[in-house]
């Protein structure tokens, strides 16, 4: 590495860096899923059988609002069970709170603390799910995935803070077209998901996690008023403040049961509303209350672990149910399962990319044939979606046949493994139901028929509903091979090759102390003496490197700081998990909602002591080049240059690159792994924050080196330049 000229070492080191950032994406977007996605509504085609060419019905395009109404209700076959609809958002409130669990009750306080919602569950006036959330289990993705049937990408995560519009098939966008007017009040996410689409609204942002109080009343202050309107057709309302107090105190916050108590009265206020609004004639309502996500004893959330995902799926107003499915074990479903089931009750198609099922007790009150319709519709739209996810399965004759009933007797048409199950499938179910309705006229079908046909129905749909989860996972080789390859090369470009001795000056105490005084501002209080002891031993380290007749290997030397930063992030309680990201104090000292402010401060929260230590190379530098004059070695600026760049640049980028060609290769092995989202793929978010964080402040130092070069070569000039004058 002697041998190098400043020019050559400084070329190597950003090929290197360009070739690991390059094999890096490669491998980010080969490896975490960017869902696959049908673009556009769906119209009138939905409620008909799919086509082998997939063209679409776009007349709908041209009809009013109460055309399309008309014309849903006619070619589907069945009457909207409800008028208006009233969601109920009560953000983090995990499932176990209102109904138990693995058969057990909830616990005494919480139940006492919701006495009109358990009243409504042990009478059979409402009906309760576990509806399990896909992670990462925050708002947006989860707000996506229920109006929307469909599940986001774990990157989802890095989007919840930059939420933009939501432009897939959902449930508003549906009901917008048929002319539905909606109100919205809670949650800013929902006007950046959805803008222009409500007629009044009230949002309050998500991110002032220490308010507990205001973010709620700020809903309920309209409730009384809305609920007297007869203007509406859907009604949101999203409370964020039992979220916040599990942010603040954790599940067992001494302000949680009050807060339960809040959103009890809320829901007795709109059920009592539901109740005279009927008796006035003026129209069905259906309340659900749902949760976004659960949370964990300490009141975070982004993981996949039970306590996270354990969302509320809460329907009140069914007729026809009455009973007690509180306790059951069986009352558990998947989070994308209420939209599919929301838009058969009102009478809007499904939406495009669905992955969701029916919840079948919620058409107990339809009769057989309704729900067979309905049972058909959920299987048209599943169809579509397997088509364009697998090419060969509308292809050749059979699986148009399949559809018009000819030739479905016979299965040598399906086209490989998969398109062949799927077909297969789904001829058990259309041919039974084709016979259903040849009989209809007759009425010589029996009960045992009627069985068989959910049974064959529901077999299909749970295996296509369960294939298009995992393909959301599937990763493509190629991507991960070219990735893992360009990091592995650019590991090896980094290696020093030889020992070298270095000539280095620098002053670095401002940035300690400055770094310290803002994770004082920032950390959680309980962090500031391990935040001090951090201080004490970055001092203690350097001077115990610098003691004179003291001789180390420069290249261990900045190894060990390096790896002292990485045992300091833990130190501060970060984990592996996204769940310990301190959110709140990723808002300290902001008036307004900034993207980029709160994320710049989230992120200097979570790698704060890897970022010290960092930057104490500069004060390294120093300490180690107080014996050894820096511009009194050598007129060569190259050579002073590739001597005060090397070890302290090189090495954290080297060690760095090593540990993340690592991590990308046990990631590719563990993919298939049953916890390849719930531990591996959040520690490798973990290690590319650190990367980007290596990046920064190997930046910081050698910007410091050279200008601090460029500074005392000028002083030096200008000295000699005075003294020739003199």
């Amino acid at each position: 590495m002697s041998s190098l000229t400043c020019t050559k070492l400084t070329l190597l080191a950003i090929a290197a860096v360009l070739i690991q950032s390059i094999g890096l994406s490669l491998f980010v977007f080969g490896f975490f899923p960017v869902k696959p996605t049908l673009s556009g509504y769906s119209g009138p085609e939905s409620f008909r059988k799919p086509t082998c060419n997939g063209i679409q019905n776009q007349s709908d395009g041209v009809m009013s609002p109460n055309q399309l109404r008309l014309l849903y209700q006619e070619i589907s076959g069945i009457r909207p069970s409800f008028d208006r609809l009233v969601l109920m958002v009560i953000d983090g409130l995990p499932a176990e709170f209102v109904l138990g669990k693995n058969g057990q009750p909830p616990s005494r306080v919480f139940m006492e603390a919701m006495p009109y919602t358990q009243s409504l569950l042990a009478n059979g006036m409402a009906i309760g799910y576990h509806a399990k959330a896909a992670p990462p289990t925050v708002t947006m993705p989860r707000l996506k995935a229920m109006v929307s049937g469909a599940i986001g990408g774990f990157l989802d995560v890095a989007f919840n803070f930059n939420t933009q519009a939501f432009l897939d098939d959902n449930l508003l966008g549906q009901f917008f077209k048929i002319g539905w007017k909606m109100v919205m009040l809670g949650d800013d996410t929902w006007l950046r998901l959805f803008p222009g689409l409500f007629m009044r609204q009230d949002g309050v942002s998500s991110f002032f996690v220490k308010d507990t109080v205001q973010v709620d009343q700020n809903v309920s202050r309209h409730l009384a008023d809305e609920l007297s309107r007869d203007d509406w057709n859907l009604l949101i309302l999203h409370y964020l403040g039992l979220d916040h107090v599990g942010h603040i105190g954790g599940r067992n916050s001494v302000l949680m049961a009050p807060k339960l108590s809040e959103m009890d009265e809320v829901v007795k206020m709109i059920h009592m509303g539901i109740i005279h609004n009927l008796e006035n004639d003026q129209g069905r309502t259906l309340l659900v209350v749902v949760s976004d996500h659960g949370m964990t004893e300490n009141g975070n959330h982004g993981g996949s672990s039970y306590e996270e995902t354990d969302s509320l799926a809460l329907f009140i107003g069914l007729r026809g149910h009455v009973t007690d499915h509180s306790l059951s074990n069986s009352n558990i479903i998947s989070q994308v399962d209420i939209a599919p089931t929301i838009a058969l009750l009102f009478g809007v198609p499904i939406p495009k990319n669905n992955v969701g099922l029916l919840i079948s007790e919620a058409f107990d009150s339809w009769t057989d044939d309704q729900k067979l319709r309905a049972l058909e519709l959920n299987s048209w739209q599943l169809f579509r979606l397997l088509q364009a996810q697998l090419p060969g399965l509308p292809s050749g004759d059979f699986a148009c046949d399949a559809f018009s009933g000819d030739r479905g007797s016979t299965i040598s048409g399906c086209n490989g493994k998969k398109e062949q199950m799927f077909c297969c499938l789904y001829l058990k179910a259309s041919t039974l139901h084709n016979a259903w309705k040849s009989r209809a006229v007759s009425r010589s079908y029996s009960s045992q028929s009627y069985s068989d046909i959910t049974a064959r129905y529901h077999e299909f749909l749970k295996t296509a509903s369960e294939w298009l989860l995992h393909r959301a996972t599937d990763k493509p080789v190629d991507l991960l091979a070219f990735g893992v390859t360009a990091m592995i090369m650019s590991s090896l470009n980094k290696f020093p090759t030889a020992e070298l001795k270095y000539s280095l000056y620098v002053i670095g105490w401002g940035y300690i102390f400055s770094w310290c005084l803002l994770q004082l501002l920032l950390q959680q209080p309980i962090n500031s003496v391990p935040l001090l002891l951090l201080l004490v031993q970055i001092l203690a380290s350097i001077l115990t490197f610098a003691v004179s007749g003291q001789h180390h290997n420069w290249l261990v030397e900045v190894a060990a700081l390096y790896y002292l930063g990485m045992t300091g992030h833990f130190a501060l309680g970060n984990s592996n998990t996204l769940a310990t990201i301190d959110v709140a104090g990723a808002f300290i000292g902001i008036s307004t909602h900034s993207t980029l402010l709160s994320g710049m401060l989230m992120f200097i929260i979570t790698y704060a002591s890897p970022m010290l230590f960092l930057l104490s190379m500069v004060m390294y530098i120093s300490v180690k080049s107080t014996n050894y004059p820096p511009l009194a070695k050598t007129s060569d600026s190259g050579i002073f240059l590739k001597n005060m760049l090397g070890f302290p640049c090189l090495v954290p980028l080297s060690v760095n690159s090593v540990l993340l060609t690592t991590y990308t290769i046990v990631l590719l092995l563990m993919r298939n792994h049953l916890f390849v989202w719930s531990v591996f793929s959040p520690k490798y978010l973990y290690v590319y924050a650190a990367t980007v964080c290596v990046y920064a402040g190997v930046t910081v130092v050698a910007a410091t080196v050279f200008y601090t070069y460029v500074v005392l070569a000028i002083r030096k000039n200008m000295k000699n330049s005075l003294s020739n004058a003199k």
